[in-house]
C-alpha cells in the first residue's frame, strides 16, 4: 500500500496501482484522507496515520476500523491528526499526534493512553512520520526541533538538540529518519536531518555528521534503509547515495544512473520483509534487493 494525498494499492504481479479514493462526499472515509504514514502488524492488519485520525484496515476481510477524536470520549484518541504510527516490540501499537505520544490500549473500545511531550504550549507539527525503537526498547521520534528519547517505563522524553557551540551535538534539528546502525545496533543510531547524516553514539552519549563535504549529494536525507551488505542507503534531495559504513565512502546515484526523479520525499521509504528497498517520490516506485 501506498500513502499520499490519497490511499493507493500497488498489485506487483500486473503493476496496476489502484486508488481507495471514494466520493468526495465521504471526507472521512478510508482511502479519502491525506495519509502521513502506515504499517503492516504482525497480525497483517494494516495501520495507517492521517489527517482525520487512525484506520485500522484488514487486507484479507476489507473491514475497517477509523479511531478519530471525539472530545467527549474518554481515553480516545486524544488528537485529530495523527502523523505517525508504529509496533513495538512487543505488538503494542503507538502513534504520535501534536502533542501526544500515545499507546493503544483496547483496539475494539479505542482507548489509548496518552503522554504529553512537555507541559509548554506546543507547535505545530512538532513531530514527523518517523519513529523507532530500539534494542533497549527506548522509543525515539523525529521532531522539527530535535531528537526525542522516550522511557516507556519512566514514561519521560529526552531532548537530543543542535547547540552551535558543541561539536558533539546533532547537527540539526529537523528529523527525517531513523535507522539502527546494521553492524552494532545496540551502540550507534543513524539519524537523517535536514542538514546531513548524523551518527548517535550512546556509549559516548555524542553525535559525528556528515554531509555534502563528505561526500553526501544533497544535505537533506529524507530515509535510510540498510541493506543485507551492512551498506546504509539514503533517499536526498539530489538522488539516492550508499553508504559504506566500513571505509566511510558515499556512492551516489542519480537520473542518469536510471533515476526517475533526483527528489525524493518525507517517509518515503520502506524495506520488506524480503529485505527489498522501496523508495517512493512522485509518481514512481523502485526498489534494490
Amino acid at each position: 500500500m501506498i500513502g499520499a494525498e490519497v490511499l493507493y494499492k500497488w498489485e506487483r504481479k500486473t503493476g496496476k496501482i489502484i486508488s481507495f479514493e471514494k466520493s468526495s462526499n465521504e471526507p472521512m472515509a478510508f482511502g479519502n484522507t491525506i495519509v502521513f504514514s502506515m504499517i503492516e502488524c504482525n497480525d497483517g492488519n494494516i495501520w495507517v496515520a492521517t489527517t482525520e485520525g487512525l484506520f485500522r484496515y484488514n487486507p484479507k476481510t476489507g473491514e475497517q476500523k477509523l479511531y478519530n477524536f471525539d472530545e467527549n470520549q474518554k481515553n480516545g484518541i486524544p488528537q485529530r491528526e495523527v502523523y505517525t504510527v508504529f509496533q513495538d516490540l512487543d505488538n503494542n501499537i503507538w502513534i504520535a499526534t501534536e502533542k501526544f505520544l500515545s499507546k493503544l490500549t483496547d483496539a475494539e473500545k479505542g482507548t489509548f493512553h496518552s503522554i504529553s511531550y512537555h507541559s509548554e504550549s506546543t507547535f505545530y507539527e512538532q513531530v514527523r512520520p518517523v519513529i523507532f525503537q530500539d534494542s533497549n526498547r527506548e522509543i525515539w521520534l523525529g521532531t522539527k526541533y530535535g531528537l526525542l528519547q522516550f522511557n516507556p517505563e519512566t514514561e519521560t522524553f529526552k531532548l537530543y538538540e543542535n547547540h552551535p557551540d558543541q561539536p558533539n551535538s546533532l547537527n540539526n534539528n529537523l528529523i527525517k529518519s531513523i535507522c539502527a546502525d546494521p553492524i552494532y545496533p545496540n551502540r550507534y543510531l543513524w539519524i537523517g536531518t535536514n542538514g546531513g547524516l548524523n551518527r548517535y553514539d550512546r556509549e559516548t552519549n555524542s553525535f559525528f555528521y556528515y554531509t555534502e563535504e563528505n561526500g553526501l549529494p544533497n544535505n537533506v536525507v529524507y530515509g535510510i534503509l540498510s541493506d543485507s551488505q551492512n551498506n546504509l542507503w539514503l533517499s536526498t534531495n539530489k538522488g539516492l547515495s550508499r553508504f559504506n559504513l566500513q571505509s566511510g565512502e558515499f556512492r551516489n546515484f542519480d537520473v542518469n544512473d536510471g533515476l526517475q526523479s533526483n527528489e525524493f520525499n518525507t517517509g518515503a521509504f520502506f524495506k520488506s520483509k524480503k529485505g527489498e528497498l522501496f523508495w517512493w517520490y512522485k509518481w514512481f516506485e523502485l526498489f534494490l534487493s
